[in-house]
Parts: C-alpha cells; structure tokens; sequence
C-alpha cells in the first residue's frame, strides 16, 4: 500500500469515526501527521494542535508516554495493534480503544500507521468486566487468605509476649504500663482482623451470603486508626452511618489506603476524613470517600494501572491490589488531587446505606481514651 498524501487523507473527513495518521519525522519521533475532523471533535483538538507532534507532547503525563510507546511499538511491528488508555475531556474520563493499522513500503517498513478511536462504553466495560471478575476475585481472595494466615502466628507471639511483659509488671508511673496496654490493644485488634479476613475468604469459598452484614461505619474506621496510628498522630475524622454489605471487604480497601496515606505523608500533620457520598451512590452500592493533606499523586488517573504492581512486589498490598478487590466486586475506585492539596480516592461496594449518615466533611473526631489520655500526660 503506498503512502498516504495530505489530500488522501481529506477523505477521511466523511468517516463518522476518529481517525488519526501517524509518521515518523526525519529524527525519528512518531508524529501526528493528520486527523480527520471526528478526531479534532472528540479530543477537543484542532489539525493544528497535533500535526507534527507526538502524543506525548499533545497530551503530556504518564497516559502520553503510554500511548507514544504503543505508537512506537506499532512502528517497528507490522502487524496491527490495539490499546486502551483513559483520557480527559472537559474533566470527564473516557476510556479511548485506540487501532493502529500499519502501511507498509515495498520493502516491507512501516511507513504511516492508520488510526482508528472508539470511547469503550459502559456496556462494554461491564461485559469486559465481568469476564475479568471471577479471575480477578480468584487472585485477590488467594493474596488475602495466604497473607492473613502468614499474619495470624507471628501475631499471636506478639500477643503472647504482650501478656508476659503485663504479667506482674510493676507500674511506677512513668507511662510504659500505658504503652504496653495500647500494644495490647493494636494486636488484639489486628488479630479479631485476621480473624474475619479468614471467615470471609471461607464463607466466599463456600459460597454463602455470611459476608453481608450491617456494620457501623465509624467504629471500622477506629479500628483501623487503633491498629495503623496507636499514637494518634493523625488528625481523623468519619462520617458515621448504618450499612448492610461486606464489611471485611471495606475494612481491608480502607485499611490500605489510609496506609497509603500515612506510609507517603510529608513532614505537616496528616489528616484524614472519611465521608459518605450518598446522593451519588449507584443503586445497589454505597459510596465513601477518603481525603487527606498529603503530597497528592504524581498523576491521579494512573495511580491504578497495572504500572503501580511494584507497590504489591515491595510488599504490600497496593492500590491495584485495591481496584482488584474493588472491581472483582462489581464496584468502580478513582483518585484525584485537591486544589486545597492532598488527594482523594472515592470508592464503590455492593450494599446499601440503612440510615441517614452524616456526610458532612468533617465529622466527630476519634477522641482520645482514658489510656491514651494518661500516657499524653506521662509520656
């Protein structure tokens, strides 16, 4: 096929589908060469705006240097090739499926590749997902069930030792009564976890409807704190509210990010809050959303893609551990920076909110036990 001219490609603008042309410049780079005016629609972009330019410097962030190392794949490949990135259009998201035909010269390069951009509906992302769901469920209920049993011993030893350091301690008033009380505490807490991780992974292989239950929303959260800020570090606040739905599954997403939160904070205090967004809730879930003050990420609509796996490599569970267990529940996840600073991710889960909550961004503080009180005042 031989290489397309400018005037070849004005015919593309009787096509109702976006089309893009593709080249490599004289140094090299894969360049837009054209794009029919469906395309300068969709993207909000004009011939101008692209002709000459690669897509990462069209759209500069972490989704450009994805799709330019497709489009730089697709250049050396001379078989066609097909990608998916989100992208953002008047502060929407739309996720584009992008098809990439190559021309080829007589000696068989490539010299032009053919693009052609769809926005993947919701339809077809649900029927995506739902082929993906079982795998995704299957990877995620192994990962927690093994790590909650690699936990529980060592967990127990601490508790034990706990328990002996207790036993015939002689308190002389110099708070580390108090601190031994609160380890006491942080480990009960994370076994009674443990605990109900594993009851979960068996009632999800016995495939029963044990895992739906009503839960305090406030209390989780506390618990939480108990076990990731024993010194109440941060400054945490959450709405309160009555739901029925799987409360292990809320408890393990929250726990995760509000280590997230923490583990990346910068020097300033870090807070956090936990809110109910429930005049947004699709039927059939309930919605919250956590914010914090922090450094924010480097770039929100990629923090979970697969490229954020090493986060799982390094040891932990990870925000795509996260969008899998959210997502393997037919729920939708997604982060966001604040103009105030700080980030926000807000999240989806099957059940239902059983009362009015407060969804008032700050609410009650977790206020300070008797313990914790007197260990501030000795400590």
């Amino acid at each position: 096929m031989k290489e397309l001219s400018l005037k070849d490609t004005e015919m593309f603008d009787l096509v109702n589908i976006p089309i893009i042309v593709l080249e490599r410049n004289t140094t090299g780079k894969v360049v837009y060469k054209t794009q029919n005016n469906r395309a300068c629609e969709l993207f909000e972009l004009s011939r101008e705006d692209v002709i000459g330019r690669s897509v990462n410097e069209v759209h500069p962030g972490r989704l450009g240097k994805l799709a330019y190392e497709r489009h730089q794949l697709a250049m050396n490949s001379s078989a066609p090739s097909r990608y998916q990135v989100p992208v953002t259009i008047d502060d929407c998201i739309y996720q584009i499926e992008t098809t990439l035909q190559p021309i080829l010269a007589a000696n068989g390069q490539v010299v032009q590749l053919i693009g052609t951009c769809r926005e993947v509906c919701a339809e077809q992302a649900v029927q995506t997902l739902q082929i993906d769901a079982q795998a995704l469920e299957s990877e995620v209920e192994q990962f927690v069930n093994l790590a909650a049993h690699d936990l529980r011993a060592p967990m127990r030893n601490v508790n034990a030792l706990t328990g002996m350091l207790k036993d015939g301690f002689q308190d002389l008033g110099d708070g580390k009564l108090e601190i031994i009380n609160m380890l006491e505490k942080v480990t009960s807490s994370t076994l009674k976890l443990i605990g109900d991780v594993l009851k979960h992974a068996n009632g999800k292989r016995q495939q029963c409807n044990s895992c739906t239950v009503e839960f305090d929303l406030q209390p989780v959260f506390m618990e939480i704190m108990t076990m990731l800020d024993p010194m109440h570090k941060v400054d945490a606040h959450s709405a309160n509210g009555l739901f029925k739905g799987d409360a292990t599954v809320t408890q393990i997403v929250l726990r995760n990010l509000i280590d997230n939160a923490i583990k990346h904070n910068r020097d300033n205090k870090l807070c956090l809050c936990l809110s109910v967004l429930k005049d947004k809730a699709p039927d059939g879930f309930y919605q919250l959303r956590l914010t914090d003050n922090g450094s924010g990420f480097p770039d929100p609509s990629t923090a979970f893609l697969d490229s954020a796996r090493e986060s799982i490599d390094q040891g932990g569970f990870g925000l795509l551990g996260v969008q899998r267990l959210v997502k393997s529940r037919g729920g939708t996840i997604s982060a966001e920076n604040l103009d105030s600073g700080g980030a926000a991710i807000t999240f989806t889960l099957p059940g239902q909110l059983l009362d009015r909550a407060n969804v008032a961004p700050a609410a009650e503080p977790i206020e300070d036990d008797e313990e914790m009180q007197l260990f501030r005042k000795t400590g």
